[in-house]
């Protein structure tokens, strides 16, 4: 065991341990540590309640952590920007040791959802699904090699419809200062941060999806990309 408590023979403890540095205090990090292995275990549900009960052993004494996971994801002050900086980080710099860094692909992503209360949740147009339904959008970036790829970052799209309904976005949580942001800005905003992170550079290419497609069309958007944060758009 080193002195900074990580495990030299276990990769998964020191990857948690450096994360763990960067959380306030040990309910955190004990908080963290427990969902982050509930999201790797083989369990099939991953929500915030199937993950308390296989922590606990049953459901019937899992009330208390699930409380407990709960305050860690909404409501406990702490800051998400270093912590994924560091998974970023971690899992680009193993994927260095196999290749170098060929693309950075900014795509958005449906999530089928229901109801209408949930943050950004409205018709809209996804891939996923291949047609307007109920369903959040996420952007994201993605680092990828020859061989392995990995999400450097990602940010949930709220409609403009929604980002100016300020009771809706109380209800969902959503901070007051938000503003509308159209998807192609949350993009190059990810692609700025990305930069000043000092990510290894590389081309860049938007995917063909849903950014600028219409109904009655066909036409999207393509990044042309110089890494000197100098980005124009085409259309194709």
């Amino acid at each position: 065991m080193p002195a900074d408590g990580g495990c030299i023979d276990d990769p998964l403890g020191s990857y948690l341990d450096g994360i763990g540095a960067l959380l306030r205090d040990k309910r955190q990090r004990a908080s963290f540590a427990m969902y982050a292995l509930g999201l790797l275990s083989d369990g099939e549900r991953k929500s915030i309640e199937p993950i308390a009960a296989r922590a606990r052993g049953s459901a019937d004494s899992s009330h208390a952590v699930h409380e407990k996971l709960i305050h860690f994801l909404g409501a406990s002050p702490w800051s998400d920007a270093p912590v994924r900086a560091y998974a970023t980080r971690h899992a680009v710099d193993a994927m260095l040791v196999h290749g170098p860094i060929r693309s950075w692909i900014v795509d958005d992503t449906g999530f089928l959802k229901q109801g209408k209360l949930s943050a950004g949740v409205q018709r809209q147009y996804t891939g996923s699904a291949g047609k307007t339904t109920n369903c959040q959008i996420g952007v994201s970036l993605v680092l990828a090699t020859d061989k392995a790829h990995v999400a450097a970052d990602f940010q949930l799209y709220i409609p403009e419809s929604c980002a100016s309904d300020r009771q809706r976005c109380r209800r969902a949580y959503i901070p007051d200062d938000l503003e509308y942001t159209p998807k192609w800005c949350l993009a190059l905003g990810m692609i700025e941060r990305a930069l000043a992170q000092g990510l290894r550079r590389a081309s860049c290419s938007r995917t063909a999806t849903t950014a600028t497609r219409r109904r009655s069309g066909t036409h999207s958007t393509r990044w042309d990309c110089s890494m000197r944060s100098k980005f124009r758009a085409r259309r194709w």
